[in-house]
């Protein structure tokens, strides 16, 4: 099996390159910022057909965060015209499965406390606008010959391969960096809420799965949405609690900015298909907890 990355120098394009690496899976890691990965134009169709001819499954990884999108055409460029221009690549170089890389907060939480792949999207931002755009450029593309599976996924963590700045605007990433530095964190919210959290090597393990067994899923389909969330459901004061039990660190290093939180309802995240593909118990949240803090002492992040 090949399989070409993009976005391969973040957080999640690192990880998983180097997961499925290690699985013995033949893949070519794309950014445009390392030297060290192949080189990819966005803007030449002659490059991006020569990047996906002879792979067998295109990963777009590549995209900005939320915290990085306050400038609306720059982020629906990068996280919906740029992964829709490697998939038409992929299509034409007839690759097998494109997987887009889209996020749970594309859905309504305020309306309902029950979510599936079919409930009701929210243009909350310029972000889940862009990710939503990105989607609908792509299931509404008529001539496939590759397959499309789309993954909401739910807030992920953890520790990136390559150094990367962005990665610390991660709620738990920035508390667990604050807490292994003995500083301060401060919540901001206003609302105690429910969200739900994934550690990134439980997410790569789902990809992994995801990768063997898409001809099952996907045999009377040409295109998937698929919703990704660990067991991992908790409100904003209990998260805070498990991390700094996880790292032995007093409570009183969390700060919140309004001393009454609004207690947020429970959310259950579902998905029609996780129990026919994947366990989505997260035996490994303690532990990328544990690490990243391991890696931010011996100074390697």
């Amino acid at each position: 099996m090949k399989v070409l990355i993009t976005g391969a120098s973040g957080l999640v394009g690192g990880r998983l390159s180097y997961f499925l690496l290690k699985k013995g899976i033949k893949v070519t890691s794309v950014s445009r910022k390392k030297k060290k990965f192949k080189k990819i134009n966005w803007n030449s169709e002659k490059s991006l057909n020569n990047l996906c001819k002879d792979q067998d499954i295109v990963i777009n990884c590549a995209g900005v965060d939320v915290n990085n999108s306050k400038n609306l055409k720059k982020t629906k460029k990068i996280n919906s015209e740029l992964p829709f221009r490697v998939f038409k690549a992929a299509n034409k170089s007839k690759v097998k499965l494109f997987i887009f890389l889209s996020t749970y907060h594309v859905y309504d939480f305020k309306k309902k406390n029950i979510i599936n792949e079919k409930s009701k999207l929210s243009l909350k931002n310029n972000y889940t606008i862009s990710k939503i755009e990105g989607e609908k450029k792509l299931l509404n593309y008529k001539r496939k010959y590759t397959k499309i599976a789309i993954i909401r996924s739910c807030n992920l963590f953890g520790y990136p391969i390559y150094k990367n700045t962005s990665c610390w605007n991660l709620i738990i990433n920035s508390m667990i960096k604050n807490l292994s530095l003995n500083k301060k964190f401060l919540i901001k919210s206003k609302s105690n809420e429910y969200r739900y959290y994934s550690s990134i090597m439980n997410f790569c393990y789902f990809i992994y799965f995801l990768l063997k067994t898409y001809k099952k899923v996907l045999k009377k389909n040409d295109q998937i949405i698929l919703n990704y969330t660990s067991n991992i459901n908790l409100r904003l004061t209990d998260l805070t609690k498990k991390i700094c039990l996880t790292l032995k660190k007093p409570e009183s290093l969390i700060k919140y900015k309004y001393k009454r939180l609004k207690e947020g309802k429970k959310i259950i995240f579902q998905s029609f298909f996780h129990k026919r593909i994947f366990r989505i118990q997260d035996n490994f949240f303690l532990n990328e907890v544990k690490l990243v803090a391991l890696k931010l002492k011996k100074k390697v992040l």
